[in-house]
């Protein structure tokens, strides 16, 4: 019996030059993974063309209201989340809601979490709200523009605001009982240095 040589296939035929070394690359991957790769991390982490162009990047901003000094300045981009959690005022509970930035900058409520009950908080599924019990936590799910958003900082309700996983107490950076704006502003390019 005859083995197989290296430029035959099995059938005993000579295989083309071509063809081998096309056969050894996809086999091996020596090119074809590189490639597969690169292609693949360019869906994940699609370059600024892929995210909109520049107006994906946008600074979050916490102002004083009325004057207009910058609070807290940092950099988020479309469909980032952050969250503000806070002390319920009358039932001393904790409340945590739950921002996106939209395409356009604009910045929507997209769920509240609480306690069991808490008195001025969404308790009933209706208008584009649904409501649903997880053990001891209320959690309302919505879409609702927050444009303008204001917001008085409370004396007790210590207000964290977390943007990129770092948290900022309001009244860190704010009195308690200051009215404070929050909103996105387009950026230009991302990266820029921040306000605290």
């Amino acid at each position: 019996m005859r083995g197989i040589g290296r430029s035959e296939t099995l059938t005993g035929h000579e295989e083309p030059r071509n063809s081998r070394a096309f056969r050894e690359t996809v086999m091996t991957g020596k090119r074809v993974l590189p490639v597969l790769f690169l292609l693949c991390l360019s869906l994940i982490f699609p370059g600024e063309e892929g995210q909109g162009g520049e107006s994906s990047f946008f600074s979050l901003q916490v102002v004083r209201e009325p004057g207009g000094s910058c609070l807290l300045n940092r950099p988020v981009r479309a469909g980032d989340r952050f969250y503000l959690e806070y002390t319920h005022s009358s039932d001393l509970t904790p409340v945590r809601d739950t921002f996106v930035i939209d395409e356009g900058g604009g910045i929507r409520i997209v769920s509240e979490e609480y306690d069991w009950y808490g008195a001025g908080l969404e308790f009933q599924s209706h208008g584009g709200r649904t409501v649903r019990f997880e053990e001891k936590k209320t959690v309302v799910t919505l879409d609702r523009p927050m444009d303008p958003f204001y917001l008085r900082v409370g004396r007790t309700a210590n207000h964290v605001l977390t943007v990129g996983g770092k948290a900022y107490p309001l009244k860190t950076i704010a009195e308690g009982g200051d009215r404070v704006r929050i909103f996105a502003v387009a950026e230009e390019k991302p990266g820029r240095k921040d306000v605290p």
